[in-house]
């Protein structure tokens, strides 16, 4: 049997703004902890409900920051489905400086996109140390303690029987 999944692509427009309240496809993030320490939080509203973030502006309460990755390139994506039912985008780093510029700015972010049939949803996912510490990038990658901020990585999704349902490399 086969399974096929479509996905609507949108060109990315940095002037381009989508609330779901307009009953459109859109994409948003969660506005999460912006430190180390909460980011695993995410932003509640006064119903419990969880806060999101929209471009161009980006906006989130104090304390909380976007998840949104914005405009990058030289990512690596590695995509599955959790569970076996939710398809989920995963990827790492990319250069956060547009193609022309003279210094690259580079990042080790990992980002996860939930898909539903009318949103995707950003997280960021907070990459800790083998410990569950805060990553210290060094200038030598061998001293760093985290995967160092980079552009053009490869990453996989693998488990222990080779199917798609496991960890990210």
């Amino acid at each position: 049997d086969n399974i096929e999944f479509h996905m609507v692509a949108l060109q990315y427009g940095q002037t381009a703004e989508c609330r779901p309240s307009e009953n459109n496809r859109c994409a948003h993030g969660l506005c999460q902890g912006a430190t180390f320490a909460t980011s695993n939080r995410a932003a509640l509203n006064k119903r419990g409900g969880e806060v999101y973030c929209y471009q161009p502006d980006y906006s989130c309460p104090a304390g909380y920051a976007c998840s949104l990755p914005g405009p990058r390139h030289g990512h690596a994506p590695a995509g599955f489905d959790l569970n076996g039912q939710t398809p989920i985008t995963m990827f790492f780093g990319g250069e956060v400086t547009g193609v022309h510029e003279a210094q690259a700015v580079l990042s080790n972010q990992v980002h996860a996109v939930f898909y539903t049939s009318i949103t995707a949803t950003f997280s960021l996912l907070r990459t800790a140390n083998a410990t569950g510490g805060e990553c210290v990038i060094r200038e030598r990658a061998e001293d760093s303690s985290c995967p160092i901020p980079r552009r053009d990585a490869a990453t996989a999704v693998v488990n222990n029987k080779g199917g798609q349902n496991g960890k990210i490399l």
